[in-house]
């Protein structure tokens, strides 16, 4: 007899939650992210409060259980983090996600000049 095993599977890499502490710095989590058009508002805002330098003031991302805020909190800390692979693939889901000209872009362009 056939069981629902036989015909479904889940990838490993959904078979576990994402943990901000364990999965910071490693780029095993960000493999297959969906970049949402919410994840690329949430990542286009806080952006923009980098560039226009101001201090202070915090960011509170709600959400049912499961919905993704661990994810998208490895995404932000990963293009916001030091350069390295880790960036380099949030940054690549996020171009992919805007397209070639989009913020991811231009972070990687100011990452340039500064070197």
């Amino acid at each position: 007899m056939a069981v629902l095993l036989d015909h479904v599977g889940v990838a490993g890499r959904f078979a576990r939650s994402a943990n901000v502490e364990r999965d910071t710095s490693r780029c095993e989590p960000l493999d297959g992210y969906v970049v949402t058009a919410r994840a690329l508002d949430v990542f286009q805002r806080v952006a923009g409060a980098a560039e226009t330098g101001r201090a202070g003031g915090a960011w509170s991302i709600t959400g049912p259980y499961g919905s993704g805020k661990s994810s998208l909190a490895l995404l932000l800390d990963a293009a916001f983090g030091p350069a390295g692979d880790t960036r380099s693939a949030a940054l690549s889901l996020l171009d992919a996600a805007s397209g070639l000209s989009g913020p991811a872009e231009r972070e990687r362009e100011r990452e340039r000049e500064r070197e």
